[in-house]
């Protein structure tokens, strides 16, 4: 279980069990993005705690983040999630180079490539060369190289920044299978998203933030788009 408190919603605290996909959802400026930030270690908040299966976790740097298997994948995939002139595989593996890496330091070249053969292959990427830079894909499979790429790291929590923005309504659905066979397979997921459909039908439990602060907290199967946007535009 992942439980945050912080001064932008005092009082309440924002908590994922394992394998639920929390959605969280408000207007630009509400808060969202800050909160995302705060867990992934990159804005510290000035007071609270975050407590990751039971135990208060210190995130001072996303490193911190990334160690305890906290995930991120910013709303802004173009200048935050990927290296458009780097080739797919190098967006691929990024997060895991230590891994990939032999004697010397050296990245071992069969490892490398039997791993982002197996990304592309478990995320059904469509790609013709995977040397090819990762700017040539399309919008939505720029998104499945991101969440490859986060996904190598085996993350316990994943936090997705408007994961379907600028991507079109089949690879949308593309990406909602993987963070719902993601959500069976253990991760603790929020989502987060201006978009209310989105957070209602792609998740379990929705959270309306409003100017720093928490205001509905609901199982999605017990509210609605016009309740949501009411609490939303309150």
């Amino acid at each position: 279980m992942l439980v945050v408190t912080t001064q932008q919603i005092p009082g309440r605290a924002i908590d994922s069990v394992i394998g639920e996909v929390v959605g969280l959802t408000g207007l630009l400026g509400s808060g969202r993005t800050e909160l995302a930030l705060s867990l992934f270690g990159m804005n510290p908040p000035d007071r609270g705690k975050v407590v990751l299966q039971g135990r208060p976790i210190s995130l001072k740097t996303n490193g911190d983040a990334i160690d305890l298997g906290i995930a991120y994948v910013s709303e802004d995939r173009l200048t935050l999630g990927l290296i458009l002139d780097q080739s797919i595989a190098a967006n691929i593996t990024l997060t895991v180079l230590e891994r990939l890496a032999g004697t010397f330091g050296l990245i071992r070249a069969r490892a490398r490539q039997g791993h982002v053969a197996r990304w592309i292959a478990d995320l059904a990427i469509r790609v013709s060369n995977p040397e090819n830079p990762v700017k040539t894909l399309s919008g939505g499979n720029q998104q499945r190289v991101v969440l490859a790429k986060w996904m190598a790291t085996n993350p316990r929590v994943l936090i997705l920044d408007s994961p379907t923005v600028g991507v079109d309504i089949s690879a949308k659905h593309g990406i909602y299978e993987i963070i719902q066979r993601l959500a069976r397979e253990g991760v603790a997921i929020l989502m987060i998203s201006d978009e209310i459909p989105e957070v209602l039908y792609h998740t379990n439990r929705v959270l309306v933030m409003r100017e720093g602060r928490l205001t509905i907290d609901v199982p999605a199967e017990k509210t609605s788009e016009d309740a949501l946007r009411q609490a939303v535009n309150a």
